[in-house]
């Protein structure tokens, strides 16, 4: 009897162990086809550069469009990079600007359209508070404060790219 008792405990021994090893395998696989699947690129926003102007001796007016079907919190426009490329006495300067700050270089948002109607109803935005969210399809006019005097016939350069890494440039002027 003993030896019929040894021969069932191995077989169950190895039962167990084999249905072990079985699992441990089908876990390893699954979390490497899960690890190596890929993940769909997420879509960036599209932002577009519209009119511009020089507005003054050291600022410009700027609309920019959303377009596609991704949304901007304001509060992520913190985190966008706005370059300007201009002329100041007859010498190219390049300038990287702050959102929102008093101090120059800086943009702000001077107002928002839908279309050609002023404000909007849906997430409104509020650029002091850094709340509401930029809508496709919305335009906001920018203010951009340069540090030097810009040359006035002169064309600019202005691009700018947002946190999700979507951008535009255009040349205006």
């Amino acid at each position: 009897m003993s030896g019929f008792g040894a021969v069932f405990a191995t077989v169950i021994i190895f039962i167990v162990f084999t249905s072990a090893v079985t699992i441990i395998m089908e876990i390893t696989t699954n979390s490497a086809s899960l690890l190596s699947s890929e993940q769909p690129p997420t879509p960036l926003s599209n932002p577009a550069f519209g009119s511009g102007s020089i507005s003054g001796p050291d600022s410009f007016l700027v609309n920019v469009t959303l377009g596609g079907s991704e949304q901007v919190r304001i509060s992520d426009l913190k985190l966008s990079d706005l370059f300007v490329v201009y002329a100041s006495n007859g010498s190219e300067v390049t300038e990287r600007l702050a959102f929102g700050s008093d101090v120059s270089p800086c943009w702000q948002i001077n107002g928002v359209f839908q279309g050609n109607i002023e404000g909007t109803l849906v997430d409104p935005i509020n650029a002091t508070q850094g709340t509401g969210i930029w809508i496709p399809g919305e335009t906001l006019e920018l203010n951009l404060t340069v540090s030097h005097n810009i040359d006035a016939k002169s064309e600019w350069y202005v691009s700018m790219t947002l946190a999700d890494g979507g951008s535009c440039s255009e040349a205006l002027g």
